[in-house]
This record gives C-alpha cells, sequence and structure tokens, in this order.
C-alpha cells in the first residue's frame, strides 16, 4: 500500500495542478473577452432605448409645431419634462434634454430632465430652458448625426455632472432638416454594477462545475489508469525471476491505452527471449557485412575521389563527396568532351549503401559514355533513362544534373532529370530556372529537355545534392535552400574551390554535433572569360595591356582616362610593395558597372584599411594620396585575401550602352 500511495500521490497531484492551472487560464482569458463584450452588448441595449427614449419624447411634443409651443407654453413645457423625467426614470437615463444650435454653435436648451432630484434640480438650473452653452468644438457624435444622417451617435463624457455616455439623436422634419438634438446620458457606473454582477455569476457557476469535473476526473485516473500501470511495473521489476510464469491479462470491457501496455507487455516477453537467439547470428552476419563495406568504401574512392580540383583556360571547377555512410549513393564526374567543351554530372541514387553503390557506378558510367560519343545532353540522358528503366529489378532511380561549359562563349548546356535546382552564381546570387524533368529509372519515356545560358566572366553555377539544404540542426530546422544562397553570396566572387569548402563548412557547423544523415555532395563550376583576362609581369612595362584594354573597351574619354588613372595607381602599388612574382588581370562591364580585378600572389595588402587619416605631407606622398584618390573616384571597391592571394575589384559607374 505504501508504494501505490507514494507513486498516486504525485501523479494526482500533477493532474489536479494542471486542471487548476487550465481553470485558471481559461477564466482569464474568458474575462477579458466577456468585459469587452458586455461594454459593447450595453452600449447596444442602451442606443435602442435611447432611441425608445427619444420616440415617447416626442410622441410627448408632437409635431414641429409642439416644438414651438414648448417656448411658448409653460404648462406644456412642464407636461413634457415631467415625461422626460418618467422616461429617466424607467430607462435608467441620468439626463434626457433636448436642444438646438445657432450659426454660432452655441447650443440652445429647451428641456433638461434627470432620474434623480438632485441632479434634476442642477438640470434645470444650469440647462433648463432658455440656458444657452456656447462651444468651441461639437462633439463626434454631434457631428454625426448632424451630417452623416445617422440615427443615433453616442461619446464618452467625463465632466462635472458625470461620467457618462453620452447618447445624441436628431430630431427632423418631413423633409429630413434637424430641427433640434435629443440627447440621454447613461451612466458609466450602471454598466459597471452590471458587469460585475455578470461576471460573479459566471464564475460561481465555472468553479462548481469545475470541482465536479476534477473530483470525477481524479476517481476515473486512479482506477483505470494508474492502478493497472502499477500492476504491470511490478510484472516488470519481477520480470527475470518470472520468466517462466506466463501472466493473463485482466479482461477489459473498453479498449484503451492501459490495456494496449498491458498486451504489448505480454508481446514483449515473448519478442524478447526470440530476440536474444537472434543475437549471436545478426553478430556474425554484421562482422560479414562490415567487411564487404570497407572493400566496397575502396572501390567506391577509386572510382569518385573525395575532391577534385580542376581548371583550365576559360574555367574553374572544384566538387567533393561526403557520404554519411562507408558507401554513397551521391555522385559526380568532371570530364572533357572536346578541347573547348567541359562537363560536370552530379547526382543522387535512391537509399544508401551497397545497392546504391552499385547503381551509382552503372548510372555513372553510362552517363559519360552517351555524352562524350557527342549526343546532345537531353538525348544522353533520355537514352540512359531508358537503357536503366528496362533493366532495373530493384525499382532504383536517380536524380542527376548535367551541364556542359563551353569554355570559349561562356555557353552552359544543362539537362536536369528531377535533380534540385543549381544556385546560379551572379552578382546577385539565385536559382538557375530549369525543367525539372523526371529521375532516371522510374519511366521508359522521361522525356527530359534541355536548355542553355551565357555566362559572363566570374559568372558560374553551384550543383549539389540535398543533402546540403536538407540537412537538420539539432532544433529540427533545415538548412534550406535561403541559407545556401546566403552563403554563397558571401563568397561569389572566390575561386571554385573557395565556394564549395565554405558551403560545407557552413553545413557542417549549422548541423553541429549531429550525425550526418545523408550523403553531401557538391560541384562549383566557375567561367574566367579569356578576352579580358591577363596574367601580367610585375612591372609597370605590363600596364600598357590594361591601359589598351580599357581605351578598346570606352575609348579616350574622360570616364576612360579616370579609370586608367586609378589602375595605374593601385597596379603601382601592386608592383611595388606586394613582391608578387605575377598579376591577373580581369575586367567586365555590366548593368552600367565596369569592374576591374587585380590577383597577386603577393605579401598581404588591404588598401581600403589604409586610407588617408592624419598624415604628414611626405607620408601622403609615399602611395596613402594614390589610395585616397582612387578610393574617390570608384563607386566601390573591395578586397579579399582567398588561397593565399590577394583580390583588389574596383567597380566603376558607366554609361549603359
Amino acid at each position: 500500500m505504501k508504494k501505490s500511495k507514494s507513486l498516486r500521490v504525485p501523479i494526482l497531484l500533477k493532474i489536479s495542478s494542471l486542471f487548476v492551472i487550465g481553470q485558471i487560464l481559461s477564466l482569464v482569458v474568458f474575462l477579458v473577452f466577456s468585459n469587452n463584450y458586455l461594454v459593447k452588448k450595453a452600449i447596444e441595449e442602451k442606443k435602442d432605448s435611447a432611441l425608445a427614449s427619444r420616440l415617447a419624447l416626442m410622441t410627448s411634443i408632437g409635431s414641429e409645431e409642439g416644438l414651438i409651443q414648448l417656448s411658448e407654453d409653460s404648462d406644456f413645457r412642464s407636461s413634457v419634462h415631467k415625461t422626460a423625467r418618467w422616461i429617466c426614470q424607467n430607462m435608467q437615463f441620468r439626463y434626457l434634454y433636448m436642444y438646438t444650435f445657432d450659426e454660432k454653435n452655441s447650443r440652445h436648451y429647451l428641456i433638461c430632465a434627470a432620474a434623480d432630484d438632485e441632479d434634476n434640480k442642477i438640470a434645470n438650473e444650469h440647462f433648463g430652458f432658455g440656458s444657452i452653452q456656447k462651444v468651441e468644438k461639437l462633439y463626434s457624435a454631434e457631428i454625426e448625426v448632424l451630417h452623416e444622417n445617422s440615427k443615433v451617435a453616442y461619446n464618452v463624457i467625463d465632466n462635472d455632472y458625470g461620467n457618462v455616455y453620452m447618447f445624441i439623436m436628431p430630431v427632423k422634419d418631413k423633409n429630413g432638416n434637424v430641427l433640434a438634438l435629443i440627447g440621454a446620458d447613461f451612466s458609466i457606473d450602471n454598466i459597471l454594477k452590471l458587469r460585475r454582477k455578470q461576471l460573479s455569476f459566471i464564475i460561481l457557476i465555472n468553479l462548481l462545475v469545475f470541482a465536479l469535473e476534477l473530483a470525477i476526473a481524479l476517481i476515473l485516473i486512479r482506477q483505470l489508469v494508474i492502478r493497472p500501470i502499477i500492476l504491470t511495473a511490478r510484472r516488470m521489476n519481477r520480470f527475470v525471476a518470472d520468466r517462466d510464469i506466463s501472466f493473463v491479462s485482466k479482461k477489459r470491457i473498453f479498449k484503451d491505452e492501459i490495456s494496449d501496455i498491458e498486451n504489448s507487455f505480454q508481446k514483449m516477453e515473448t519478442d524478447i527471449f526470440d530476440y536474444i537467439k537472434k543475437i549471436e547470428s545478426l553478430s556474425y552476419e554484421k562482422a560479414q557485412n562490415t567487411a564487404q563495406l570497407e572493400i566496397a568504401q575502396k572501390i567506391q574512392n577509386g572510382i569518385i575521389p573525395e575532391e577534385m580540383n580542376i581548371s583550365g583556360r576559360g574555367y574553374d571547377i572544384f566538387s567533393c563527396m561526403h557520404p554519411a555512410q562507408e558507401v554513397g549513393g551521391d555522385f559526380y564526374d568532371i570530364f572533357n568532351i572536346t578541347k573547348e567543351k567541359i562537363c560536370v554530372v552530379v547526382g543522387d541514387i535512391s537509399g544508401k549503401g551497397i545497392a546504391a553503390a552499385l547503381f551509382m557506378a552503372i548510372v555513372k558510367t553510362v552517363i559519360k559514355s552517351k555524352v562524350i560519343s557527342g549526343n546532345r545532353l537531353s538525348i544522353a540522358l533520355n537514352e540512359v533513362n531508358r537503357e536503366i528503366a528496362l533493366s532495373n529489378p530493384e525499382n532504383m532511380f536517380a536524380t542527376v544534373f548535367l551541364a556542359v561549359l563551353d569554355c570559349e562563349t561562356g555557353e552552359l548546356t544543362f539537362a536536369n532529370a528531377g535533380h534540385n535546382a543549381p544556385v546560379l552564381i551572379k552578382d546577385k546570387v539565385s536559382y538557375l530556372e530549369t525543367d525539372q524533368g523526371i529521375a532516371i529509372g522510374l519511366f521508359e519515356d522521361a522525356d527530359i529537355k534541355e536548355d542553355s545560358i551565357t555566362l559572363s566572366s566570374g559568372e558560374g553555377i553551384l550543383i549539389y545534392t540535398d543533402g546540403i539544404t536538407e540537412s537538420i540542426n539539432s532544433e529540427k530546422k533545415q538548412y534550406g535552400e535561403e541559407s545556401l544562397a546566403q552563403t554563397i553570396d558571401g563568397v561569389k566572387t572566390g575561386s571554385s574551390k573557395e565556394i564549395v569548402n565554405t558551403v560545407v563548412d557552413s553545413v557542417q557547423n549549422f548541423t553541429g554535433s549531429l550525425p550526418q544523415f545523408d550523403d553531401i555532395t557538391c560541384a562549383a563550376l566557375i567561367f574566367r572569360g579569356k578576352e579580358n583576362h591577363k596574367i601580367l609581369s610585375p612591372n609597370m612595362t605590363s600596364f600598357e595591356k590594361i591601359k589598351n584594354t580599357i581605351l578598346l573597351q570606352f575609348g579616350n574619354t574622360e570616364r576612360s582616362r579616370t579609370i586608367i588613372m586609378v589602375c595605374e595607381e593601385m597596379f603601382s602599388n601592386i608592383v611595388n610593395y606586394s613582391e608578387t612574382d605575377e598579376v591577373s588581370f580581369l575586367s567586365e562591364k555590366k548593368d552600367g558597372i565596369y569592374s576591374v580585378t587585380f590577383t597577386d600572389n603577393g605579401i598581404p595588402f588591404n588598401p581600403i584599411e589604409s586610407s588617408v587619416k592624419e598624415r604628414d605631407f611626405e607620408e601622403l606622398d609615399q602611395g596613402g594620396m594614390g589610395i585616397k584618390i582612387a578610393l574617390k573616384n570608384t563607386k566601390e571597391m573591395l578586397y579579399s585575401r582567398t588561397d593565399g592571394k590577394n583580390v583588389l575589384t574596383l567597380k566603376f559607374e558607366v554609361d549603359v550602352q
């Protein structure tokens, strides 16, 4: 009994606490919303009362002639006043009054009555017949009924005569002209009293119902939940000692989670002993599988290296693959079709393990043979798909993105077989618009299409598998396409190796210590146009090539002379101070911006951080003034240290042609 109590009491206390907290929260929410509702409801009711009071008052006055008679006949006025006061007393209005306006917006009171004797006396003294009240500004309710054709409007008024809701209603003639206004004031205190009374009643009923619900719930929980759990726990504690004894659970009228636990425990007993018998055989099989996986891993590393970094005239490519298991289903390939054209393939095989690796080797080999034979990319992938689909007993499939770069023109031809859209690396990083296509191996007729774009120098694409964008961190949040684009945007001017390594590092930092759940593969292809790309000797004689390139682009104009002046200053700094043995020059004009990039392998030097501060004239003559002039005459100056090289980019605004 002591054990059962020590278990039941804490559970019941927790359940009771949850009930109480839930009830308190529901009451708080109810009070917040019901308060506004009751106030609004009271206002609407008083609007109706105000309209009824106008009808009753106008009935006692009669027609337009009755309004005239109010000012002429004191007996008639006294009779109307009694009627107004009777209305106040029966409809709970504090004041009821009628007045007109003159041209100066002064109120001329015809009658004013109150429910309370003292208030009525004050009302007759201050707002009785003939009283005039000059006003600087009309109430919004008066404006609404005078100019917006409203039957009734109200304002909340807090003055010497009380804190009230003031309802204003027009009195009109047959032509719709406003002859006078009737005001009915309702005390806010009455609304508050009504609200408190209703809320008190609701809270009392709610608490009584809650107490009854809690008592019933605790009794049922004790009998139907806690007690069966205690019995099952005792059986678990004696599982080993009583393993030869068969237990039969008590039959229950209703099937619920508790009965499922009891039945599951009985099944667990049988399953555990069956599982123990299989442990030895599984251990032996695991040892064999481990040996096979090690062999498969060595074979796959021979087919697909962990990294591949190649560059040539007009291109720069870096790719890598990090399998999630010993062998992976991702793959990539880079090969030349002709001297001018180079092909990049990235794919993702369904599944993992040895089967996926074997399927990957087949798909990779067939794709390369079809592309090298000279087929168009769409034809090559469609033929690969047809061959795979006809001999695919395991119904495996592969998503593939295939791209071919013409290193002379920058034309990039590509075809997509159900793969992720690559990232297009330009000044503005975005995702390449491409026909999604169908994964290879699903259907014989995939109808994969191809498309092409033309890249400018320095532009390219990053092809990746979903192991990057679908990586998950400890908060169960995916890395996502937006994070990938932002990461690439930060290194878009770097080399293909820098781009890929930055992406992989970003993903690994994102996932932290969590194990990698999917293969990570990506390849960056950057077009390096040769027309405005020159390798120069580090001497001022070489600057003539830079000067001629700029003059060829813009002619001998004031703008070109400014660009030449800035480039000469920065080239002179590189030649004289960097200790480099080679300088690379690259220029490009796009969207009204002319970019010039110098790359050297000299000592690190950031000219942007070396701008002129407070220096003597002799110090300025040593190059600081030239940097200041360069900064002043460029739209933007960018510096980075990439792969052991200084990369300086100067951007100039030019006319768009």
